[in-house]
């Protein structure tokens, strides 16, 4: 939890000083988002790899867009993402063997850099990229698998920005690929298997 509120006290520093250097333009937006995800559960040890689930999530969260210029911003956000996951084990044949329901909740902090060329366009179309930082909230004791409580992923995408006179809405879509092992590794059989979370997310977000 430390991480946790270091990392939202960082972004809420970061807003509050941007809009200090430059309160004679507004250089700094907030809005909200709202989106749903996608994600594949990637398992992998020394021998192969194999998906073990592919659940979906919706998610709900803030945002402020800092505008480094009229192509460049920088997105700090961060979302709560409710998932109902379902990992399934398989034998080499590809039997199932166990299903196993976890529910996750997970506050996410993302941290894009988006670049959209056509500024002095009401439709303006952009790419963005960034870590993804993630923190397992989920109580683990009545779970039979446990996930780290720290989650890091990269995300790239697209998005475009549809300008209307009060604020702007920026649809996007994005790829997450996990780079960290999400599995706790506290009580887990086996220190070799690895499980990673790639996400693919439709996300529709409002600032002005």
């Amino acid at each position: 939890m430390k991480n946790l509120t270091g990392i939202v006290g960082f972004i809420l520093l970061s807003i509050t000083l941007s809009s200090q250097v430059v309160p004679q333009q507004k250089n700094v937006k907030y809005g909200i988002l709202i989106g749903a995800s996608y994600n594949d559960f990637i398992e992998g040890n020394l021998t192969n790899t194999q998906s073990l689930g592919k659940p979906y999530g919706i998610n709900i969260g803030i945002l402020s867009n800092i505008n480094i210029s009229p192509q460049f911003n920088i997105l700090p956000q961060a979302n709560i993402h409710f998932r109902n996951n379902n990992i399934v084990y398989t034998d080499v044949n590809g039997n199932r063997l166990a299903e196993l329901g976890v529910n996750n909740v997970a506050i996410e902090v993302p941290l894009h850099f988006s670049y959209h060329p056509l500024s002095n366009k009401k439709i303006d179309p952009g790419i963005f990229v960034g870590p993804r930082y993630r923190y397992n909230i989920t109580d683990a004791e009545d779970q039979i698998v446990s996930f780290d409580k720290s989650q890091f992923s990269i995300d790239v995408g697209f998005s475009f920005d549809l300008k209307f006179s009060e604020f702007t809405m920026r649809p996007s879509i994005s790829y997450s690929r996990g780079v960290s092992n999400i599995l706790s590794t506290v009580g887990n059989t086996s220190s070799d298997f690895d499980l990673k979370m790639h996400s693919y997310g439709i996300t529709i977000q409002f600032f002005g």
